[in-house]
């Protein structure tokens, strides 16, 4: 029987968060990936790991990965825009070639989500996303990642009429209206 997933990814060329939530039991798993490499052999070894992941984690338990919800992009990071960006289309590439959903979710639509406001720095969304999912997170990275997979749960469960929009806070349901719009464009 194949149970339902949705991945949250938090991207970085030095340290990428995932979190793999079962859509059925809300049960989750996170990996960080942190290659040791460099240049287009770092982008290389971060596919591989994902494929690896996948062979891993959602082959075995018999996942239908529904939907990837990956944060945007940091424009802010010194020199790395182009790195980053060849990073982005690494795993946009990876998921679209496994026919599954692409979001993105901007980095203060992320905070939103977690915090309620559209701030916060790694410690606030450290606490914040333990106060409102009462986890404890390894990082920051799998934090982020798990809270954008819990956008990409709401927008599934919304979507699959599991429940409805209403059923959510007023500033998450702001989060979860901009990113439906965005996805029609």
């Amino acid at each position: 029987m194949q149970r339902d997933a949705v991945i949250g990814i938090d991207a970085s060329l030095t340290h990428s968060g995932i979190s793999v939530i079962n859509l059925d039991d809300d049960t989750h798993t996170e990996r960080t990936c942190v290659p040791k490499t460099r240049a287009v052999e770092r982008l290389i070894d971060i596919e591989h790991w994902f494929n690896e992941l996948m062979l891993e984690i959602a082959i075995p338990m018999g996942l239908g990965i529904k939907c990837v919800v990956m944060e945007g992009y940091a424009y802010a990071a010194y020199g790395q825009a182009f790195s980053i960006g060849e990073l982005g289309g690494v795993l946009k590439r990876f998921f679209y070639r496994a026919e599954i959903p692409i979001y993105i979710v901007q980095p203060q639509t992320l905070k939103k989500w977690i915090t309620g406001i559209g701030k916060g720095d790694k410690n606030m969304m450290l606490l914040k996303a333990y106060r409102k999912y009462n986890i404890e997170f390894a990082n920051d990275h799998v934090c982020d990642a798990y809270g954008l997979a819990m956008v990409g749960k709401a927008i599934y469960d919304i979507g699959a009429g599991k429940t409805t929009i209403k059923s959510y806070a007023q500033y998450e349901q702001e989060v979860i209206k901009l990113i439906m719009k965005q996805m029609k464009k």
